[in-house]
């Protein structure tokens, strides 16, 4: 997803990836990749669709682009002040994206507010599951820096504090929140943090993770550099690779809902997964090797849009029939 943490992370990781070519068996199909109009050539840190024909991404540059049915607009700058790191939208209407500096801005349809300062500089997340409530984290360069963790009630941040953990186990670096009263932040050390009615809680969980979605308060699906986890009743299922993606550093993933995920890596394949029937054989979406960020936002089961490093963005429709 994110700027210098991310490419911090996968340096000298990505030699050897592979990536297996055609249409996957059970998987969605997806676009040719094409260049966003603007951004040529700029890396775009992340995406957000709240609707099947609504996304809004985020680049390195500062700038937003919005797709309307297929189409993009022109970049439109974001006065964070920097590049952008992430970026959520709860509705068409509402949005939020954060700054590397430690600077969010909130669109409510008709422009970007004035940026609030909501950390210190580091490579942030965000997730707005409501126009009124929004998570995010943040975590500085260093393997010893410590983390951010704020919330957001429509008009100003608030910051949660890290419960008294020390810097080693407080590296989140990413949030899904599928209320305002349930969220989970996960980190690299194996420590995860959740949100339940209103209290922030800390439990154990995999080591190494870096994405989350959770579409409910029932069911979360978390990635390491080569394997998912799910989070169900409070507790982490062991660690099981995709098969295929294991080499492709799966990167981002995106719940619609609580049978259906996607995930993409930063080797360009996606793969899908079902309730009942397992995921589907990967997919090669960007073409050209690996890159160091790339995300993923599906608005419904099998209808998503994918965008990475490279600028450049694709869209799967609808699932294959398996």
């Amino acid at each position: 997803m994110s700027g210098v943490l991310v490419i911090a992370l996968v340096i000298g990781m990505l030699a050897g990836c592979s990536s297996t070519t055609g249409a996957a068996p059970g998987g969605p199909s997806w676009t040719p990749p094409t260049l966003v109009p603007g951004s040529v050539g700029i890396a775009l840190y992340g995406i957000s669709c709240p609707s099947t024909t609504w996304c809004a991404a985020a680049s390195v540059d500062g700038t937003v682009v919005i797709d309307k049915g297929g189409t993009w607009s022109a970049p439109v700058p974001v006065p964070v002040g920097g590049s952008l790191d992430a970026i959520s939208c709860a509705t068409t209407t509402f949005c939020v994206a954060i700054g590397g500096g430690g600077h969010a801005s909130v669109y409510r349809g008709a422009g970007w507010s004035a940026s609030q300062t909501i950390g210190p500089e580091g490579t942030y997340e965000v997730s707005c599951p409501t126009t009124t409530f929004c998570a995010a984290v943040g975590v500085g360069g260093l393997p010893t820096s410590g983390s951010t963790l704020v919330t957001f009630d429509g008009s100003s941040w608030t910051n949660v504090g890290l419960l008294g953990r020390g810097k080693l186990h407080n590296r989140l670096l990413d949030v899904s929140c599928s209320s305002p009263l349930f969220c989970v932040a996960v980190g690299d050390f194996g420590q995860t943090y959740v949100l339940r009615d209103g209290t922030w809680s800390v439990t154990g969980g995999p080591p190494g993770l870096w994405a989350v979605s959770c579409p409910s308060s029932s069911f979360c699906m978390g990635l390491t550099p080569s394997a998912t986890a799910t989070f169900r009743s409070g507790r982490w299922s062991a660690t099981s690779a995709v098969t295929g993606l294991e080499t492709d550093l799966p990167r981002s993933v995106s719940c619609p809902t609580t049978s259906s995920c996607t995930v993409l890596g930063l080797g360009g394949e996606a793969a899908s997964w079902s309730a009942g029937t397992g995921w589907s054989s990967p997919t090669l979406v960007f073409p050209g090797g690996a890159v160091a960020t790339a995300d993923v936002s599906c608005s419904t089961p099998g209808r998503c849009v994918a965008v990475n490093a490279k600028g450049e963005t694709s869209r799967s429709e609808a699932h294959a029939t398996r």
